[in-house]
C-alpha cells in the first residue's frame, strides 16, 4: 500500500573518517580500531596537547529525517522531505534522494558531523551551525506555510525527528495544535526525540505534555531506545523505570495518553 508521508526536519552532511594510530607512508597508515585506543590516546594528552591525523573515508548524506525518507521510499511510498538540506540551493549529497521516490523542501543549511569509524563503535562530533538556530519562523517562510499546511492536510503518516537538536521541531508540534482543522484521528503522528539528554528536564516534560495534547487529533506514536524510555519514564514518573520494556511501554502509554509507544534495543 502506498503512503502519503511527511518526514522532517533535520539533515546533515557526514564525514566518516577513520583516526591513525601510526602513519607507515605517505598512502598508508594503521587506524585505531578501538574507541577505547582513541580514548588512552586523549588521555595521554591531559596537561598536555596532542595532534591526531584523520583520514576521510567518504563524505554521505545523514541525519534522522533523510535517513528516514530513504528507508521509507525504497519501500515505495511518496515521500515528501522538508529539512536542512542546502539553502537556497539543496546539497548534491540530497539530490539523489529525488531519484528514489522522495519530494525534496530545503528549510535551511545541513548540520556537519565528522564520525569517528571504530570496529566497536563510531564517535559523532556534531556541528550544528543553522540547524540548531533554525525558528518555525523560518521555515515557515522558506518553504511556505500554506504550502506545508497542504502537505500536511494530504499526508497519511507525519513523522518528526531529533526534537533534541532542532528548537523547531517542538515549535512545529505547537503549530499543529494551533491547526487541528489539517489533522485527523486517521493521520498518524510517528515523533523520535533523539536522545534527549542534554535538553533540561523542563524542555522534555513540556515536549511530551504537547504530545499527550496531539494524541486527540491524531494517533501518535513515539519511538524510544532504551536509554531514552527510561528518561522518560523518570520523567513523567519520578522514579527510577522497571527492568521490563513492556512494563515500561505500558506505564508511558497509559502516562501520557498517547495511542503507540514503540521500545526498541
Amino acid at each position: 500500500m502506498r503512503t502519503r508521508i511527511v518526514v522532517g526536519f533535520d539533515g546533515f552532511v557526514d564525514t566518516l573518517l577513520h583516526c591513525v594510530d601510526r602513519r607507515l607512508s605517505p598512502s598508508s597508515y594503521r587506524r585505531m580500531r578501538l574507541i577505547e585506543q582513541c580514548g588512552e590516546r586523549i588521555g595521554l594528552a591531559a596537561g598536555k596537547s596532542m595532534n591526531m591525523e584523520c583520514v576521510v573515508q567518504e563524505q554521505t548524506l545523514g541525519g534522522n529525517a533523510p535517513l528516514l525518507a530513504k528507508a521509507l521510499s525504497s519501500l515505495g511510498h511518496s515521500v515528501d522531505l522538508v529539512g536542512t538540506l542546502g539553502f537556497p540551493t539543496i546539497n548534491p549529497l540530497f539530490q539523489p534522494l529525488s531519484t528514489e521516490g522522495c519530494h525534496l523542501y530545503s528549510i535551511g543549511e545541513p548540520g556537519l558531523t565528522d564520525a569517528f569509524e571504530f570496529t566497536n563503535g563510531k564517535l559523532l562530533v556534531g556541528k550544528m551551525g543553522e540547524l540548531g538556530q533554525l525558528s518555525l519562523k523560518t521555515m515557515l517562510r522558506r518553504v511556505g506555510e500554506p504550502f506545508l499546511a497542504a502537505l500536511i492536510r494530504e499526508a497519511q503518516l507525519i513523522a518528526t525527528v531529533n526534537w533534541t537538536m532542532m528548537p523547531a521541531v517542538g515549535q512545529f508540534w505547537e503549530w499543529l495544535l494551533d491547526h487541528k482543522k489539517l489533522l485527523s484521528r486517521e493521520v498518524i503522528l510517528f515523533v523520535d526525540l533523539a536522545d534527549p539528554t542534554k535538553r533540561p528536564k523542563k524542555d522534555l516534560t513540556c515536549a511530551l505534555k504537547t504530545l499527550s495534547q496531539l494524541n486527540r487529533s491524531v494517533r501518535l506514536m513515539l519511538g524510544l531506545n532504551r536509554a531514552e524510555c527510561e528518561l522518560v519514564y523518570a520523567a513523567t514518573h519520578k522514579k527510577e523505570a522497571p527492568e521490563s520494556l513492556l512494563e515500561i511501554a505500558v506505564s508511558l502509554r497509559e502516562r501520557l495518553k498517547l495511542d503507540t509507544v514503540i521500545i526498541h534495543t
